[in-house]
């Protein structure tokens, strides 16, 4: 019994013993199981690599030559990749525009950099003011300075503000004289330009280039408003029917936004007129009716960044009923994008009370551009049935502006002169037919002049 006893034993003291040692397997297996955890853990903050890029661009030294540098290209391709697949972020924006305007690696880098600057959201005003101290410091090639202003353009409703922008209107303005850069600081300062801008030095200026250039596009358009603002300083009369003066040269940055815009699923609220913008190379011109969807007024930026503005007037994008319109009629502030006026009733109605001129003058400009880009300087060869449902509601609309207005747009009258040249009486006919009722009655001499003569 003993002996029975004695050999029951050892089965107990190996179960015992093998129970302990899966206990202290599993102690370890959670063991590494757990500092597996912590690595992931640190692992996207040690490894990412927009991070790094951004820690190494700023603590680059200056001088460090770029040519054949390893890390740097490394770098850039990182940010390349997060840029053109989903933007970058606010603080990446500034990094990278300090980098490239203060040239610390030279130019090539610079030129790079610019094209990659992809907003996901929005872009700081200091980063562009700061860019601008840079353009003064005159360092920089004609070449690149011209991509830099063109970059502002393309992404001049995605500043957070405006006012510092205004702040500096003078810097901006002593680009001038800069042959090369003349055509884009119009344009920028046509954006910029309110009352107080305008100041009989600047008058001067302007026409000195005028003789000296010629009735350029660009320099009629920013003298005209000029005289909108301050009639007695702009004495030099003006065309009343004028091409488009400038062009939107969002080239380099329009497709990669459009991407940017979609795959945010809407997180970009701006007003870029991404459609309208490039012109078209000259064997391009069966392209579609595309992208005539209206800019809207919401502004591109969130709440938090509303108390930049200045306390005297209110974006009119921030006007979301009658009464307060009635309340803030004389504080209101038009959107840098016109085109989104068409879309709001609160809109038409501001425009129809308080007969802006000068917001009459760029919604014309910026319509009269939309119109022959998309309608006289494009073929309908290739277009599709969305694309036409497109044309029809963009020309809808505008007949309900203009019926709201009791009263036609002069880009209107003169996009439809050279239409009428081009139409085969089809398409689009109700809308053109339409338009044509809106237009002022001119002498049987005069239409013989615009719709006969070669």
């Amino acid at each position: 019994m003993a002996a029975t006893l004695n050999l029951s034993r050892p089965p107990d003291l190996d179960s015992s013993s093998s129970s302990s040692a899966a206990a202290a397997d599993s102690t370890s297996s959670d063991t590494s199981v757990s500092r597996g955890l912590r690595r992931r853990r640190r692992r996207p903050e040690a490894e990412d690599p927009v991070v790094a890029a951004l820690k190494y661009l700023t603590e680059v030294e200056a001088g460090t030559p770029a040519q054949g540098n390893d890390e740097l290209e490394k770098h850039l391709v990182s940010v390349e990749r997060v840029a053109y697949s989903q933007g970058l972020s606010p603080e990446a924006i500034a990094v990278m525009l300090e980098f490239a305007m203060s040239l610390r690696m030279g130019v090539s880098p610079c030129v790079r950099v610019l094209k990659c600057l992809l907003p996901a959201t929005m872009v700081p005003h200091q980063a562009v003011v700061r860019a601008v101290v840079w353009l003064c410091v005159g360092k920089l090639p004609i070449s690149t300075q011209v991509l830099f202003v063109k970059w502002v353009l393309t992404v001049f409703d995605m500043i957070d503000a405006k006012d510092n922008l205004r702040a500096i209107y003078g810097f901006v303005f002593s680009f001038v004289t800069e042959e090369d850069l003349c055509p884009y600081i119009c344009h920028l300062l046509y954006l910029l330009t309110r009352k107080e801008c305008v100041r009989l030095l600047r008058v001067r200026k302007l026409l000195e280039l005028q003789s000296k250039l010629g009735k350029q596009p660009f320099l009629v358009h920013l003298l005209s408003l000029y005289k909108v603002f301050c009639p007695d300083l702009v004495t030099l009369s003006l065309p009343s029917r004028m091409r488009a003066g400038f062009r939107n040269h969002n080239r380099p940055w329009k497709s990669a936004l459009i991407a940017i815009q979609k795959g945010n699923a809407g997180r970009v609220l701006s007003d870029l007129p991404l459609g309208l913008g490039t012109k078209e190379k000259a064997g391009s011109r069966k392209r579609k009716l595309g992208h005539m969807e209206l800019p809207t007024l919401t502004p591109a930026v969130q709440s938090q960044t509303q108390t930049s503005y200045n306390k005297a007037v209110v974006p009119l994008a921030h006007i979301s009923s009658f009464v307060q319109l009635l309340e803030n009629l004389h504080l209101i502030e038009l959107p840098a994008q016109m085109g989104s006026l068409l879309g709001s009733s609160l809109a038409l109605q501001y425009l129809d009370c308080v007969q802006d001129e000068s917001a009459f003058l760029r919604l014309n400009f910026w319509l009269g551009h939309a119109l022959h880009k998309e309608f006289l300087f494009c073929g309908h060869g290739g277009a599709s049935q969305s694309s036409s449902e497109e044309a029809v509601q963009f020309l809808e609309r505008l007949l309900s502006t203009q019926h709201f207005l009791q009263e036609g747009f002069s880009c209107t009258e003169a996009f439809l002169y050279k239409f009428l040249n081009v139409w085969d009486g089809s398409l689009l006919r109700p809308q053109i037919l339409g338009l044509l009722s809106s237009i002022p009655v001119v002498p049987s001499s005069c239409i013989n002049r615009l719709l006969f003569e070669p």
